[in-house]
């Protein structure tokens, strides 16, 4: 008996597998003379005869828009044809096995597999998205490992039947559970968001062997993946903060495709094998730690600021019978540490300061007493509210123009400080801080700015009166972040070395004197894509100005 032949040119061969849409063939073009896959797309039982004519109607407009993609990450659709009343999708065969066989054969996949197959992914998806298109079943069985080395993702244009409102119907949700958005499974609309979540998911079970949210029932999956959290993934290296990243419940928080990309790019061990053997010069480090990692003498202790980083480095040079071998190296990363300490030391700044008005406001409680018992109350009066509208002004103005309050704290802690030292520290008129970044990174950078500012005023208080003057606006959609002080202001040829480590304006011991202030305000700043830049005007000290651009959404 021959094989069934359909829409007269495609000669069905054999089934290649079956899932919820519908069954997949290997199938010969008769007319062009090459093997090609062809889907059937199977619609609900329970459809009306109308709703099957408006099904088949989307599935051709989709797999006609499919089709004018041309990326070789993404299956290439041939034809679509109607039989039987069902639509059949002609794509590219491809020959080679999905992800999903790929982790049931061999197991979990190395991060660094994973991080090239996300990356190719990715390419895809943003593809995809720049043609309109949402995939809503990127899964591991969707996903497949090519033997010319693509990796190539498919069924596009197919699982989007339920994208357009007309079309859907009450109960119909496409896709696989445990790889289905928390968004959609709300009924909230579908974007290129929802489909990096389910990226996410299907890179977290090629890393960690299993999905998520797997579970003993869909119903199961499908309620951890709206309510639960993630297992931390456990075997996936320098990829966990990514796959976490994507995974995030509320799209607004997802992080999107450029930072993905970017993050698995820079994930730790990807590209290890190909950095064995090469010389600590050729790796692309700054010089100084470069000379520590290369030196001669042991190194103990020592911190290097990178650009994302804060690391502390030992050495210890490796000698056989008078020859130099190397060195042996310790790295421990002390970034999260550091980042707390300078935290810590901005509370304990802020309590000196407040132990400080605390101490003048008992003194000026005691004069005002002693004006009344004195017979002059007027003049009591007079006294204690001489600096009670100037207060009150700066704490209205700052809490009208900071929405985030913490950064509204960090401001007004900031001023009192500065006051108890002598600085004036004033909010320009134009200013309005909207939480755009991480509220932490904000803090780092301004506090570290301000704290700089204060310092410079200071030393050219016998010029002019001390002063610093903060501004923030926005522009073009970015955050710019002005801080102004009035010292001696700044040698261009000094500005490169200011935001390295140890840098520094300040004379005190202890955490704050170790010159990490502008090192990790220029650290946050780069971790945002962010630029700063140093100017000295004429007569008017320095003037720090930041540019962070909004995260992409």
């Amino acid at each position: 008996m021959a094989d069934p032949l359909l829409a007269g040119r495609y000669r069905l061969r054999e089934p290649l597998g079956s899932g919820g849409m519908g069954t997949v063939w290997r199938a010969h073009d008769e007319l062009l003379g090459r093997d090609v896959a062809v889907k059937r797309i199977d619609l609900p039982d329970e459809a009306s005869g109308e709703e099957r004519a408006l099904l088949c109607e989307r599935a051709s407009r989709e797999a006609r828009a499919a089709a004018m993609i041309d990326h070789p990450g993404i299956v290439t659709v041939h034809d679509v044809v109607v039989a039987d009343a069902l639509p059949w999708i002609v794509m590219e065969l491809v020959e080679g096995r999905s992800l999903a066989d790929a982790v049931r054969e061999d197991g979990p996949q190395e991060p660094r597999r994973v991080a090239a197959i996300g990356l190719e992914l990715l390419a895809a998806l943003t593809a995809a998205h720049g043609a309109g298109l949402i995939h809503r079943d990127v899964k591991p069985g969707n996903v497949l490992l090519a033997r010319d080395g693509r990796v190539v993702l498919t069924d596009f244009g197919i699982a989007t039947l339920d994208g357009d409102p007309a079309l859907t119907r009450t109960g119909l949700l496409t896709g696989s559970p445990g790889y289905i958005a928390p968004e959609r499974l709300r009924d909230e609309p579908a974007g290129p968001a929802s489909d990096l979540w389910s990226l996410g998911a299907a890179l977290y079970a090629a890393a960690e062997g299993r999905g998520p949210f797997d579970r003993d029932t869909p119903m199961a999956a499908l309620g951890a993946a709206l309510t639960e959290e993630a297992p931390y993934p456990v075997r996936s290296g320098g990829l966990a903060p990514v796959l976490l990243g994507l995974l995030a419940k509320d799209p607004a928080k997802r992080i999107g495709a450029t930072a993905a990309r970017e993050r698995v790019g820079a994930a730790p061990g990807r590209a290890a094998a190909d950095l064995l053997g090469r010389p600590v010069a050729d790796l692309g480090l700054p010089d100084e730690l470069v000379a520590t990692l290369v030196s001669a003498e042991p190194r103990s202790d020592e911190i290097h600021v990178g650009d994302t980083r804060v690391l502390v480095v030992n050495t210890s040079p490796v000698r056989s019978r008078d020859r130099a071998m190397g060195n042996v190296v310790t790295l421990r990363d002390h970034t999260e540490l550091q980042g707390l300490t300078g935290e810590l030391d901005t509370v304990r700044g802020f309590a000196e300061s407040l132990r400080s008005q605390a101490h003048e406001a008992a003194n000026r409680l005691h004069t005002v007493v002693s004006l009344v018992e004195l017979g002059r109350p007027g003049q009591a009066v007079s006294f204690a509210t001489a600096d009670l509208e100037t207060a009150q002004r700066l704490t209205d103005r700052v809490v009208g123009s900071v929405t985030e309050p913490v950064l509204a704290a960090l401001l007004l802690g900031k001023s009192a400080e500065a006051g108890e030292r002598g600085v004036e520290l004033a909010i320009s008129d134009d200013t309005a801080i909207e939480a755009v970044i991480d509220p932490r990174d904000l803090v780092t950078i301004l506090g570290n700015l301000i704290d700089n500012a204060v310092d410079a005023a200071i030393e050219g208080a016998a010029v002019r009166p001390p002063r610093v003057t903060v501004a923030a606006r926005e522009e073009g959609g970015a955050l710019v972040l002005e801080v102004s002080d009035s010292g001696p202001g700044v040698d261009p040829s000094a500005v490169p070395a200011m935001f390295r480590r140890g840098w520094t304006t300040k004379t005190t011991e202890g955490p704050v004197g170790h010159g990490l202030g502008l090192a990790l305000a220029g650290q946050a700043i780069r971790r945002h894509n962010g630029t700063i830049r140093v100017t000295t005007p004429p007569a008017s000290g320095a003037t720090f100005t930041v540019h962070l651009p909004a995260p992409e959404g």
